[in-house]
């Protein structure tokens, strides 16, 4: 398995890989402010550190990666299909040289309304090359399609959390009165244009009681922490790894939101059945999964464009309505997206290819 970091929420679903494979993963070590803080001791699969190299013009290279392919030659390679990485392109020819199967795993084009040429050309080499591509959701599957690129070796594997804690909707009351916000703190997440906005609820005096949650860390730490010093309803609970612990601060909360540019955590709310409100430009996310919301169905959406005026308004919605059948919906959905998990997914796509 090759990642260009090991995270928390993928050591779930490397360790289902193990249940079928001998499993080594292959990644590098992540910034020291970025928030990850994959801890893997007593997994029941190997690591190995491949650094990342940092190449001109924004090319990347994980150092020692062809090395330790090599050695092991491995039945199957999974590895994260990032163009960028020099690396994951000399995966792809080393495996069409040694009869080794590669698996890319991937979000596809979903953010790219029109490809450029080399762009085009670039991902049709990768489908030529890979055994197999096996995408973060339908959606992303999709986007290849709507670019006129091959589909006959695409998959999909539902990009989910492996989460062993989770809220039904029975156990919330509906009279909540927190916002819940999952994530890294990072200048993407946009935490200032949420507290913007929930300063302009709190002119409503019927929803001056509105609180925020904050679970999370990054290198927007001490920005947040200085927004918080005037405001009372800002809680920063930081870093926070026991579900236990996530799943009892949310049941302060009414829902969840991303204001920028979100990817997992919609999937982590609709779990603790807080329907997730985030942008309405599935372009600009971090990755496909906002695609699972549907707005007024198991979510609120708002104009990316003005963003604080419409999440304003998204926020006041989902305060004098009942969500009731949109938090039902939520969770639903997580159900599922989930079931089978992630792991037994992508194990039944190896096992295919090996």
């Amino acid at each position: 398995m090759v990642q260009p970091y090991l995270t928390n929420y993928r050591i779930p679903v490397f360790a289902e890989l193990a249940t079928r494979f001998e499993t080594v993963v292959a990644s590098s070590t992540p910034p020291g402010d970025s928030g990850y803080d994959a801890q893997a001791k007593g997994a029941p699969f190997a690591t190995h550190h491949t650094p990342e190299v940092h190449l001109p013009g924004g090319a990347l290279w994980q150092s020692g990666l062809v090395g330790l392919l090599l050695r092991f030659k491995p039945q199957v390679v999974l590895i994260t299909a990032n163009p960028r990485y020099l690396s994951f392109w000399a995966v792809l020819m080393l495996g069409r040289l040694l009869g080794m199967r590669v698996v890319a795993h991937g979000q596809g084009p979903y953010n790219k309304p029109a490809l450029s040429t080399p762009a085009k050309l670039a991902y049709k080499a990768m489908l030529a090359l890979a055994s197999a591509y096996a995408c973060y959701t339908e959606y992303s599957r999709q986007s290849f399609a709507r670019h006129g690129l091959p589909i006959t070796k695409l998959c999909v594997a539902d990009n989910s959390l492996n989460l062993q804690v989770t809220v039904e909707p029975d156990q919330k009351t509906g009279r909540e009165r927190g916002v819940l916000f999952i994530g890294r703190l990072r200048e993407g997440s946009m935490l200032d244009v949420l507290v913007a906005a929930m300063d302009n609820v709190h002119e409503n005096p019927a929803m001056a009681d509105v609180e925020l949650h904050v679970v999370g860390g990054g290198e927007g730490q001490a920005e947040l922490e200085a927004l918080a010093q005037s405001r009372p309803w800002i809680h920063l609970h930081g870093l926070i790894y026991d579900q236990q612990k996530v799943a009892d601060i949310s049941r302060n909360c009414l829902v969840g939101c991303y204001p920028g540019d979100a990817g997992l955590s919609v999937l982590h709310y609709m779990a603790l059945s807080c329907p997730p409100v985030c942008h309405d430009d599935i372009a600009r996310h971090m990755g496909p999964e906002p695609s699972y919301v549907e707005d007024g169905q198991n979510g609120l959406l708002f104009n990316a464009n003005g963003r604080e005026a419409s999440l304003t308004n998204a926020l006041s919605r989902a305060f004098t309505s009942d969500l009731s059948g949109i938090q039902q919906n939520a969770y639903q959905t997580y159900r599922e997206v989930s079931f089978p998990s992630l792991g037994q997914r992508l194990l039944r796509i190896l096992e295919e290819k090996a």
